[in-house]
Parts: structure tokens; sequence; C-alpha cells
């Protein structure tokens, strides 16, 4: 107010509270949101059917369980029913493999949504994901149930999926309650409705009669595996008479050449909603022109793959068809595919990223427990590497047991490695160690000059015996195969697949585990023309054939030169990202499909696209038509669809895999999904999608190869002059 001269300084205010609309905007998540009603209804939670019945009394200051402590609770009850889950894996049939904390407590969860639903909704249909768990895990769910909400209702706590059954619930069966809450929100909006589940639909349904908007994409429904409804979209239309549907058909993020070859996707579904949706999608109008045709190349194997990806990005760069601010996603469907991606970003010196809780290859915790073993062995004083072999997996060996151990390694000769004195320990035991499950004691000379008894207790020198025969055994092994073969042998010898079993929540992620186990040995495949993985000392000799000097030493080896070539790409690795952000390089994004939902990139390479890859092994089990088989397919559509404006497309005809103790190169289809895209031979399209076939000897090496006969020093300057 008032007049002011001009450039005088005046004050502004923010913050000045106004009625308006938006303070009756309620935001969250279905979780969240239910929380609130229930909390503001705390006096009514006891009397809800389903509690009334029991001792229980639960009021709005509740807790709310998260699933670790829903596990340590399922854990708890399992062991007082004493159910020991390792002995019912095996003397049940095949489904029951997955027996384990994670699959109960999705079971538990599974049973209590079959039952409310029953209940309240007695002409809904029962989930047919209950029909698709094993006889032996409902049986052990059906026992845990009932102790599981005792637990939980008689300390006021809820979990998740209490959250969303109970305030159905209460809704259901309070009308005033209803009212209220149609009154205080007269429009209600969902996001992502293709998402939902179908508890989530009938509690829509209670919390309007009036006003309801539901935003959703059903080929973009990818997570069947957390209970969301594949048909939410159509059970929407159904369940609401005089639904007004308006489609969103102006797409502009995509050019029409990527966009119609996702339709072309989704059209080639055996879903008849999924080919409902793509008939409507024909009709879509993308706003930002034709754009380069999406390219699909088939390469002879995934190091050929990597190599093409990282050097079309420097091509597309170095061209002008990508700037430094560009956006690039190198999308796969397993983490594990990320190692050869990796590999040529380093080589290549293309800046990369990776998105997700996966982290690095060589950064994830199953890589580190096989590496540590090979260091050990190469190097036996790495004190690190020894004490994670020692922990991997558990051997009862605690701190204490460590630091005897440690001390008498001290006590040692100066040129004794820790993984000498180990086997020291092996070379003690009287029986050779052919007895050590007989239960018989042990007992240990004393004709060394320090002797271990002086130093550790009977009990720990009996923890450290097994370990210490076996790392005896695998050190002689190291003499004979090849770096890959060893990984084999440490990981057969040592159980490490049970080991990653026991760390592992899920079945998936103890396949992601065990993948990218097997994805390391079949990176040290490159060393097994070289030889042994170490030289024996006694192969060793100081003059060669024609009296000079012999440089050689035991340790130049195919072991050395494979983890000298692993610390060089984690080195380099660390380098480049952290890099400063403002040297103006693009950046290389690179993700699961599962982890770019919700993404754009100006560019988009989408790798692995052969049978059994992408789609999964298991989807092709599962056949045509099947729940997995189709959420494969709109997988495929969301990670084509995250590209604005180029797409690539790349398949490998060769793919390495693991057959009982060894590695073997399989040939390999082209994915489903691809032929669907490339035009037959014969026939002649405008609007073909362009296949480059390169050949094998071209696209099966690396410009830079990780092995080399190079020193060590070489190749580290070689690899930093390149990142400089």
């Amino acid at each position: 107010e008032g007049e002011y001269e001009e450039g005088e300084i005046t004050q502004e205010e923010y913050g000045t509270k106004k009625s308006t609309s938006l303070n009756r905007v309620t935001l969250g998540t279905f979780h969240s949101i239910c929380a609130k009603i229930l909390r503001w209804h705390g006096p009514h939670l006891s009397t809800l059917p389903s509690l009334s019945s029991s001792d229980t009394i639960m009021d709005g200051n509740f807790v709310i369980i998260d699933q670790s402590d829903q596990l340590k609770l399922i854990k708890e009850i399992l062991t007082s029913l004493g159910i020991d889950l390792s002995k019912e894996k095996k003397m049940g049939g095949r489904g029951d493999a997955n027996l384990r904390p994670i699959t109960i407590l999705n079971a538990v969860s599974q049973l209590k949504a079959d039952e409310r639903i029953a209940t309240l909704f007695p002409n809904q249909k029962p989930d047919e994901n209950t029909r698709k768990l094993s006889k032996k895990l409902l049986q052990i769910a059906s026992q845990i149930l009932p102790l599981y909400r005792t637990s939980l209702y008689t300390q006021n706590t809820l979990d998740f999926d209490d959250l969303i059954f109970f305030t159905t619930e209460l809704l259901a069966t309070s009308s005033q309650i209803r009212l209220n809450l149609q009154k205080r929100w007269n429009h209600v909006l969902v996001d992502e409705f293709q998402d939902t589940s179908a508890t989530q639909l009938e509690l829509v349904k209670l919390w309007t009669d009036e006003s309801l908007f539901v935003v959703g994409d059903a080929n973009q429904s990818i997570y069947s595996w957390r209970g969301a409804n594949v048909g939410s979209m159509e059970d929407f239309v159904r369940e609401f008479e005089g639904v007004e549907s308006v489609f969103l058909m102006e797409n502009y993020r995509s050019t029409s050449n990527i966009i119609s070859a996702a339709q072309k996707i989704i059209s080639a579904s055996k879903s008849s909603s999924l080919k409902e949706e793509a008939r409507k999608d024909a009709s879509m109008k993308p706003m930002r022109g034709s754009g380069p045709t999406p390219r699909v190349l088939a390469c002879s194997d995934a190091k050929a793959e990597a190599s093409f990806v990282v050097k079309t990005v420097q091509e597309m760069t170095d061209n002008g068809d990508l700037t430094p601010q560009s956006t690039v996603a190198i999308l796969y469907r397993t983490n594990a595919q990320s190692r050869a991606i990796e590999e040529a970003c380093v080589s290549e010196n293309l800046r990369y990223v990776i998105k997700g809780s996966a982290g690095t290859f060589y950064s994830r915790a199953e890589v580190k427990d096989c590496l540590c073993f090979l260091k050990v062995l190469y190097n036996g004083r790495d004190r690190n590497a020894f004490v994670r072999a020692v922990k991997t997996p558990s051997r009862g060996i605690g701190e204490v047991a460590l630091n005897e151990f440690f001390a008498y390694y001290e006590a040692l000769d100066s040129k004794v490695t820790l993984l000498d004195a180990l086997i020291s320990l092996a070379d003690e035991v009287t029986d050779d160690g052919d007895d050590i499950e007989s239960g018989s004691e042990r007992k240990l000379t004393s004709s060394s000059v320090v002797s271990p008894q002086d130093f550790m207790s009977k009990r720990a020198i009996n923890r450290f015996i097994p370990f210490a025969i076996q790392m005896k055994k695998i050190k002689h092994q190291s003499y004979v195969q090849t770096v890959s073969g060893l990984l084999t042998t440490i990981m057969t010898d040592l159980d490490l697949r049970s080991h990653f079993d026991s760390i592992s929540k899920t079945s998936d992620e103890f396949a992601e585990r065990l993948s990218n186990a097997m994805e390391l040995c079949a990176a040290a495949e490159r060393y097994a023309d070289d030889g042994p993985c170490l030289v024996h000392p006694s192969m060793v000799s100081d003059k060669s054939d024609d009296g000079t000097t012999n440089e050689i030493s035991v340790s130049e080896s195919p072991l050395g030169n494979f983890l000298d070539d692993v610390s060089l790409l984690v080195d380099a690795d660390g380098a480049q990202n952290n890099d400063d952000e403002g040297t103006g390089r693009l950046v290389a994004q690179l993700m699961t499909i599962h982890a770019s939902k919700g993404m754009e990139f100006d560019a988009v390479f989408l790798i692995g696209n052969e049978e059994g890859t992408f789609p999964t092994q298991r989807a092709l089990v599962e056949g045509d038509g099947s729940v997995e088989l189709e959420e494969e397919r709109r997988l495929c559509y969301v990670a084509m669809t995250r590209a604005k404006t180029n797409l690539v497309l790349t398949w490998r005809r060769e793919v390495m895999t693991f057959f009982g103790q060894s590695f073997k190169v399989k040939d390999t289809d082209r994915s489903r999904f691809l032929d669907t895209l490339v035009a037959k031979k014969g026939k002649k399209t405008k609007k073909m999608i362009k296949t480059k076939k390169t050949k094998k000897t071209n696209l099966s090496r690396d410009s830079q190869d990780l092995k080399s006969d190079l020193t060590l020093e070489q190749r580290r300057h070689q690899l930093q002059s390149k990142m400089t």
C-alpha cells in the first residue's frame, strides 16, 4: 500500500495464512491415510468384529511393526512350534524349496487377506495367488497365523496389512463413520491405479460414493509379485456404474517410431485385456514427430554387447546426437548383467552411475564373499580378506577365537602368512582331518616350535580345524585349476550356495545373489587359457633355459592378474564417479527395468533380449498367456517407453551358463518380444525395425581387454592414461 520511489526496498509477506480449499486436501499412500483414519477412530477398534471376540485391547495409540520385526516374530513362533525350515525343505517337495521366514510371512499375509475379503465381501473371488502356494507352506502359515495375531494385538501393534484390513472393516461395519468420512472427502483421486490390489479397490469404494477419479495405465502394471491386481482398471469400470473414461492420447515423451514399436509388443499378447489396451493405444498421437527408427542388434556374447553399447554412446556423443546434458539409460532385466557393461564403461572411459540398491557389481556382498577367498590364497597376509573368509559362511568363530588365532600367528616366524598359520592347524591334526565329522575328540601334536595350544583354547582350535582342512585342499587345487574352476570349487566345497540362501530374504534375492556369483565365475573364464591360478614354487627356477635370470616369480600368475584387474576396475570406477560433476561429460545411468519405472531418457539401451533372460526362464516355464509371461511383456513395454528419442535393443547369440561344476557356452534364441519387431526375411516394409548383424570376430573383442601380457604397473599406467 502507498507510493514508493523506484528502487526503494519494501517488505513482502510470505506464509500468511489464508483460508483456501487446499487446507482440506489429504495426501498420502493407502497405508498412511488408513493409519490416520484408525487413529481418529481409535476407541472403535476394539469393537470391530474381528477383534471383539478376543481379549485384546486396541486403541488409537497402536504401533506399526515393520518387516524386520515381523520376520523376527515369525522366527520366534517357528522356534516355539519346533519347526525347522531347513529340515522341512529337505523333506518337502519341489515347491517347498522356497521355505523361508519371508515366504511364510507373505503366506500369512495372503491368508489374512483371503479371510477378511471372504468375511466382508462374500461374492468376491479368492485371490489366485493363494492357490500357487505349496501345501507345506500353507500348512505352516496356518499354524503361525493365530499365534502371530495374538502376539501383535496383545501389544497394541498392527502390521501394514492390518492398516488396510481394519480400515476397510471399520468403514464397512460403521455407516456413521463411513458417512462422516465421505462428507470430509467429497472427492477422491487415486494415482497409479494399475498397481492397486483387490482389497484396496474395496477400500476406495467405501471412501466415496460421489466423486472418484483414478489414473492408470494397464500396460504398465508390473508389480503382481507385490500383490497388485493386473485387471484393476477393468475391475474399476465393472464395479462402478456410469464410469466416464478419458483417454490421454497425446504423447509428449516418445517419438512415433518408439510408440509404434512398444504397441507391437502389447498387441502380440495372448491376454484379451492387453489386446484391448493395444487397440486403444493404436490411436495415440505422438507429438514429437517420427524420430530415429529403433534398432535391434544381435551380438555374439555379453562382452560384445557391452562393447557395442558403450561405443555407440560415445559415437552418438561425437556425432552430436547426444550432448553432455543428455540422459542415457542402459537397462537390464537382472542386476548380474551390469558386470560386462561396467567393465566396458571403465575400459572406454565412459562415466556411469548405478541406480538402485544393488550398487556396482564388485561392491555386492556375494561378489566380495567369493573374492575374499581368492585374495587369501594369493596373498596370505591380507587380514581383511582373511577375517571375511573366516566368517563366510558363519562357522561359530567369534572375536575371541579370532584374537586367539591372531596371537598364535604373531608368535610365528615373520615369513609365515595367515594362510600358513591356518593350514598349520590342519597339519597338526593326527588323523589328517579325515574323521573331523565323527565327533571323536581331536588331538593336536606339539611338534612345531610354537604350539597353537599355547595361544588358543581347545574350543577355538576345534572351530578353526574344519576350515583349515578345507583351505588346505583348496590351496592344493589352486596349483592345478584355472581361476574360474577354483571359484567353482570354493563355492562347492565351502557351500557358499547355502550361505547366499541364508542371507537372502526371498527366493528372488537368492537367485540374484547366485547369479552375481556365477557372473563372477564367467568373468574369470577369460583367464582360462593362462593355466592354473598359481604357479607352484617348485616350478619356478632362477635361471631360464638360455642361462639368463628368470624374471617370472610366483606372484606372476593368472590369479594375480585377475585380482589386479578387478582392483583397477574398482579404483577406476571410484575415480570417475568421484570426478567433478561440472566437467561437462555425459553420464550413463545403469539400472534394472523395474528401477526405471516413471523415468525418461533421451536414449535407452535395453540389453539381454534373449529367451531365458528377457523373458525370464521362470516365465517361459509358466507358458503362453501366464501371469508371469504377460507381466514380462508389460515390463518390456515399460522399458521401451522410457526412451524419448533413441531406442536400441540388443541380444546375445551366446550366453555363459553354469552346468554342474563348469561353465558352458549356450546358444540362445532371440526374445519373442523382438520377434514381433523385426521384419521377417523376404518381406519389405517401409516401417521395418532395422536389424544390424556384425561378424562375431568383430563384436567378440573389446578394444581394451582386461586380460593382457602386460605387467601390473604397465596396465595401471595404461588405464590411468586412458582415464586422463
